[in-house]
C-alpha cells in the first residue's frame, strides 16, 4: 500500500511540473514605458509555434527551440519592400519571461551577426491559456 500511495504522488507531482514548464498560451508586455506585445505560444515538446502581436503588427513564430526555462525564436520584421529578421532570446520563471531582442545584421561576406533591436529587452506575463 505504501508503494502505491508513493508511486501516486510522484505521478502527480511530474504531472504538475510538466503542467507549470508549458509555456502554451498568451503572454503580454505589462510595465509602464513597454511597448505593446503580445506572444501567443503553442509548444510541444521543444518546438514553439505561435505569433508576435507588437502594436497591430503580426508576426509569425520562426526557428524556434524550448530547452528548459530558456527559449529563442525569430520573427520577420518588415520594412519597406524587404523584412529583417528580429530574435528573442527568453527565460522563463513562473509566469514571467524575460526576453533581449536582436536584429540580424548581414555584412556581405561575413558571418551572421546581430545587433541591438528598437525592443532591446521586454518582459512578458502569462496572461490567459
Amino acid at each position: 500500500m505504501k508503494k502505491l500511495i508513493i508511486v501516486l504522488v510522484a505521478l502527480m507531482g511530474a504531472s504538475l511540473l510538466a503542467e507549470g514548464s508549458d509555456i502554451t498560451g498568451k503572454w503580454t508586455t505589462w510595465k509602464k514605458g513597454d511597448p505593446p506585445v503580445v506572444l501567443q505560444f503553442q509548444s510541444s515538446g521543444t518546438a514553439l509555434m505561435g505569433t508576435v502581436r507588437i502594436g497591430s503588427l503580426s508576426l509569425e513564430i520562426l526557428d524556434s527551440k524550448v530547452v528548459g526555462n530558456q527559449l529563442t525564436f525569430k520573427a520577420m520584421i518588415p520594412e519597406g519592400d524587404d523584412h529583417y529578421p528580429m530574435k528573442f532570446s527568453g527565460r522563463r520563471s513562473g509566469g514571467r519571461i524575460d526576453f533581449k531582442c536582436d536584429v540580424e545584421v548581414n555584412v556581405p561576406g561575413e558571418n551572421v551577426e546581430f545587433g541591438p533591436a528598437c525592443l532591446a529587452r521586454i518582459a512578458v506575463k502569462r496572461t490567459g491559456r
